[in-house]
């Protein structure tokens, strides 16, 4: 049954599917890199209003 769910596979992909523990690291890689650009939108989007704040007089 194993063989056979193998063949079929690797039927599909031209290859055999990669190891449970690559697909646990690029998940894991993607949602770091995910959370990452995350916050440095937030870091820059709270970078410009303080500008904005402290070179704007009538901003506060």
């Amino acid at each position: 049954m194993a063989n056979q769910s193998k063949e079929i596979t690797q039927n599909l992909y031209g290859r055999s599917a990669p190891p449970s523990h690559q697909t646990v690291k690029l998940l894991t890689a993607a949602t770091v890199g995910a959370t990452l650009l995350f916050l440095s939108g937030l870091t820059l989007t709270g970078t410009v209003i303080a500008l904005i704040m402290a070179t704007c007089p009538g901003a506060v």
